[in-house]
């Protein structure tokens, strides 16, 4: 588990992804169940249009504060339904 130092906070990473898209995608998540996030991402990846390999990842940080709630939050959106579950009529 790595960290970085933002606005006096210790953030945590919560998840690694491959690609900046899908990592912007959980954090705005998060951030919706009021759990601060933000998203780190090598630059020369983004540069060179990568999604794979170590300078296509891209991190989701989040507060140690909210770092269980955050682990929390993501194990139950594991859980989502499968295709044939979304295309079924009520």
């Amino acid at each position: 588990m790595s960290n970085l130092q933002h606005d006096s906070q210790n953030w945590l990473v919560v998840l690694t992804t491959q690609g900046v898209m899908e990592a912007t995608m959980i954090a705005e998540r998060l951030r919706s169940l009021g759990i601060p996030a933000i998203v780190h991402n090598e630059p020369l990846g983004a540069i060179y249009g990568l999604t794979i390999g170590p300078l296509g990842e891209a991190k989701v940080l989040v507060p140690e504060s909210f770092f269980d709630r955050a682990s929390e939050a993501l194990d139950d959106g594991s859980q989502s339904l499968d295709d044939d579950e979304l295309l079924e009529d009520d």
